[in-house]
């Protein structure tokens, strides 16, 4: 066991074998290992037409505690051409993170971790590394343990354990600095999200803070950049595309600008905003371009929105477009409701994809255009439905 192992076997067999260290058993009685491994598989077009992998579940419990629970799934790629003619992929299973969150319990004292940190077994030593706080002891596994991977943990726990001590150094400086170009390096680079944070609260340069806005991995740090943004394209952006409500909402309360509140009312997804976004619309250009804004063939999740804007939409060559063109039949009854101009309505009355439709607007039309529309309709019902009212 001179080095980790990913293999489904071992790895169940190492992990079973650590729960019986004397230490371990000390300090956790009663701890099994229960393991499950099923087969799943993919079907392909080729030679190999079906490749197997692994299912494998591995939990440690006390009793009734469940202290871990993992699970690997082998990940098929998703051409037959990678798969490099394997009819068998096996899922990378590790005993690394259900030993290192075992040696997390607050009953392992310093000296147990250190104890470990000497184990056969490199798992156990990689599991002791991640949670020790002797610096010393790390410096010497990451100079002389026989593992890499051991070497690797050991030098990560060092960083981490470093990193606070570290940000708080940076925050001093970033206290201090007034210079745009350097604050928003640090706002931009710097690994702590504290640290980016401060200079964040420091920045006034926008195309910086838009960068954070858009681009940061951490949610405070692009709500701190949105706080600061005044740039409403930007704002807009995040609106639409932030994947943290909190960063959405306060990027959209910002919003002031018609164009932007179109922006998100043409191109959001979360009905919640874009929906808000068009009650605030009362440009009719713009209130037109979210009422004709294209459906998706197959589900048109969006008709909602058009719908909305055209409850808003008092012009009557827009109103005629929807009504004539718009894939969804509620959307162009809205449209048609507020239509005035009785050619269009003949038309629609005539030629609309849904019977129910064209009745609605019946009641609106004189004697000549019912006998017009009792002769010309596309459905017989909306032909019977005319006669009878032109007193055919």
């Amino acid at each position: 066991m001179d080095e980790i192992t990913f293999d489904t076997k071992e790895s169940i067999a190492r992990i079973k074998l650590a729960v019986q260290e004397p230490i371990i058993r000390s300090r956790v009685p009663g701890l099994s290992c229960v393991a499950d491994v099923s087969t799943t598989s993919k079907e392909y077009v080729g030679p190999i037409s079906r490749v197997t992998g692994e299912r494998v579940t591995v939990a440690l419990l006390q009793g009734s505690v469940t202290i871990y629970e993992g699970l690997w799934i082998t990940d098929f790629p998703f051409l037959f051409h990678s798969l490099q003619k394997k009819d068998y992929i096996s899922p990378e299973v590790s005993a690394r993170d259900p030993l290192t969150k075992l040696l997390q319990l607050s009953v392992f004292t310093p000296e147990d971790l250190a104890l470990l940190s000497r184990s056969r077994i490199p798992e156990v030593r990689v599991a002791a590394a991640a949670n020790l706080m002797d610096r010393a002891l790390l410096a010497k596994l990451v100079a002389g343990d026989r593992a890499y991977g051991v070497r690797s943990a050991a030098a990560r726990r060092i960083n981490d354990l470093e990193a606070p001590e570290k940000a708080a150094a940076r925050l001093t400086a970033v206290a201090q600095l007034t210079d745009q170009a350097a604050l928003a390096r640090v706002a931009t680079e710097d690994k702590d999200s504290t640290v980016r944070a401060a200079a964040v609260n420091r920045l006034v340069d926008q195309a910086a803070l838009a960068r954070v806005a858009l681009e940061d991995r951490d949610s405070a740090v692009r709500g701190a950049a949105v706080d600061r943004l005044a740039n409403q394209a930007t704002l807009a952006r995040v609106a639409i595309e932030d994947k943290e409500l909190s960063v959405k909402r306060a990027a959209f309360e910002k919003l002031t600008d018609q164009g932007a509140l179109a922006q998100v009312a043409i191109e959001g997804k979360d009905s919640r905003f874009y929906k808000s976004a068009i009650e605030r619309l009362a440009d009719p250009a713009l209130l037109a371009k979210v009422a004709t804004r294209p459906g998706d063939a197959k589900w048109d999740f969006y008709s909602d929105a058009r719908k909305l804007a055209v409850e808003k939409i008092t012009d009557q060559a827009v109103l005629a477009k929807v009504a004539t063109e718009d894939m969804n039949s509620d959307v162009r009854d809205a449209a048609v409701k507020k239509i005035t101009d009785e050619a269009v309505l003949i038309k629609v009355a005539i030629n609309d994809k849904s019977w129910l439709v064209s009745l609605g607007v019946l009641d609106r039309l004189d004697k000549a255009a019912l006998a017009r529309v009792a002769a010309e309709a596309t459905d017989s019902r909306v032909r019977y439905a005319a006669a009878k009212r032109s007193g055919q």
